[in-house]
């Protein structure tokens, strides 16, 4: 079964990282790109809940930026990438995978 997590646990947690269930609030919206022609798009959305925002204190060391977490969301066509209708909707995250990036961002 699925345990909800907060965006920290997940940031705090290295073992925590792979398939977690969380909430959000999108706070960004890209436009659907395609990157270096590839058969996929890409829509980026900046997310933050009550624990990850840039009022929270994150005890890892290694993340150096967490104002909100980067979620890249993959689809095979400009039609069928997800439509985000406001700023401020609430997202579900299920299944999702995070890595820490070089710059210590968690996306």
């Amino acid at each position: 079964t699925e345990r909800e997590v907060t965006i920290a646990d997940i940031a705090n947690e290295k073992t925590s990282r792979d398939k977690q269930l969380s909430w959000g609030v999108i706070i960004d919206i890209s436009e659907p790109f395609n990157y270096q022609n590839e058969d996929r798009w890409i829509v980026k959305l900046k997310v933050i809940d009550p624990t990850f925002n840039f009022k929270e204190y994150i005890s890892n060391r290694e993340i150096k930026f967490h104002k909100f977490v980067t979620i890249h969301l993959y689809a095979d066509s400009i039609q069928s990438c997800p439509k985000v209708k406001n700023v401020g909707d609430i997202i579900r995250l299920r299944r999702f995978n995070f890595v820490l990036s070089d710059n210590g961002e968690l996306i």
